[in-house]
């Protein structure tokens, strides 16, 4: 019997180990004051709309995140394109409650640089 859990418990970590998350890219910087020149949110409707402009030399796209818990734990909402100039996103997704939003940039070593945190009170849907 014992051997037959140890045989179950060793097959039941193989067969989740294929489910594990993708590694997060290294955190390079948390100065929140100089990796961007601006994130804005606002309310649009039942929607949350954002708008951020960050210099984009080495930069490889952004991320998209939110929290509904105060910004303790932030989930990835969508990747954008790095591009010059004012980038913009709807957040046609967004719960009613006060929501908190951030940006990271990834550069091409993989290094993220994260924007200051904005949030927004979305009104209750529908």
């Amino acid at each position: 019997m014992k051997l037959r859990t140890m045989a179950f418990l060793a097959l039941a970590t193989v067969a989740f180990s294929s489910f594990s998350k993708p590694a997060l890219p290294t955190v390079v910087s948390t100065d929140q004051t100089t990796s961007f020149d601006f994130l804005r949110v606002h309310r649009q409707g039942p929607d949350a709309a954002l708008s951020w402009a960050a210099p984009t030399a080495g930069i490889d796209h952004f991320l998209v995140e939110k929290s509904y818990d105060g910004g303790e734990f932030f989930e990835p909402v969508t990747t954008a394109p790095a591009h010059a100039g004012t980038n913009r996103y709807r957040d046609v997704t967004a719960f009613g409650g006060t929501i908190v939003y951030r940006v990271s940039a990834i550069d091409v070593s993989g290094a993220v640089l994260f924007s200051a945190v904005a949030d927004v009170r979305i009104m209750k849907r529908g």
